[in-house]
């Protein structure tokens, strides 16, 4: 054995060698091995696709607010509404398997239904809007309601549908369309094929996937929401409000 001592930077190196004797060569060559470990990274931005908001800038008013309101299409006992404007989802991300957009109804206020009145007592049906249609369907199996004009006369709540996933194929899948039905991908309110779904009402994202980019993209995908908002004649007045929070995470 042999102690071969050096000095680097005033640290003390000691290493233990065992010298082995070697047949001398001509030449040689040596391969190392290189890994490198690329993270996962993603952005995400939330915006209102026709810019009429005003002065917010994060989607929030998908009926707009004030003058700008859109009005409640009557139906005899009931009356809704389509969104005159769509909520852009903005996603870029590195990840090789894509990514999931997930997205609930925030339930401030001990709410139970995602629309509350202001000034109104959570759990109380005077002052919540009860929300008839079914919630997003786990697994990205397919959501049943489709609005037809006879449940637009009955359905009441807020309720939200994928209208496109287009900038990228990745996100253009068949899992999309048995979710959504094979018109989300037409802008139009209330088109055929189309299909609703409501939120869940929780303090927490509950996991309900409104859609999944599966594979990689170098630049942005995006997806727009719906909205719908229905209402009995016989609801109390006053103004109602919902906070939906989306939420896109890598798969």
């Amino acid at each position: 054995m042999e102690k071969i001592i050096a000095l680097t930077a005033g640290l003390a190196l000691i290493f233990m060698a065992t010298i082995v004797p070697v047949m001398a060569q001509s030449s040689g060559a040596s391969t190392p091995d290189v890994a490198v470990d690329v993270n996962d990274y993603l952005t995400f931005s939330i915006s209102n696709a026709s810019g009429d908001c005003g002065a917010t800038s994060g989607g929030e008013c998908p009926f707009k607010t004030g003058s700008g309101a859109v009005d409640l299409i009557s139906t005899g006992a009931n009356a809704s509404a389509f969104a005159s404007s769509k909520t852009l989802l903005s996603t870029t991300t590195n990840s090789t398997d894509g990514y999931s957009v997930t997205a609930f109804a925030v339930n401030t206020g001990t709410r139970t239904t995602a629309l509350l009145r202001t000034g109104g007592a959570g759990g109380t049906a005077s002052d919540q809007i009860a929300d008839t249609v079914t919630e997003i369907a786990n697994a990205q199996a397919e959501n049943l309601d489709t609005l037809t004009t006879a449940e637009q006369a009955v359905d009441t709540g807020l309720a939200i549908r994928l209208t496109d996933a287009t900038t990228s194929g990745v996100c253009r899948e068949a899992q999309e369309d048995t979710q959504w039905g094979t018109g989300d991908d037409n802008n139009g309110a209330g088109v055929a094929q189309a299909n609703w779904a409501k939120l869940a009402v929780a303090a927490t994202d509950q996991g309900d996937t409104v859609y999944s980019c599966a594979g990689y993209s170098a630049g942005a995908t995006t997806g727009s929401i719906d909205y719908f908002v229905g209402v009995t004649s016989t609801q109390r007045t006053g103004i109602y409000d919902a906070k939906v929070t989306f939420t896109s995470t890598v798969n």
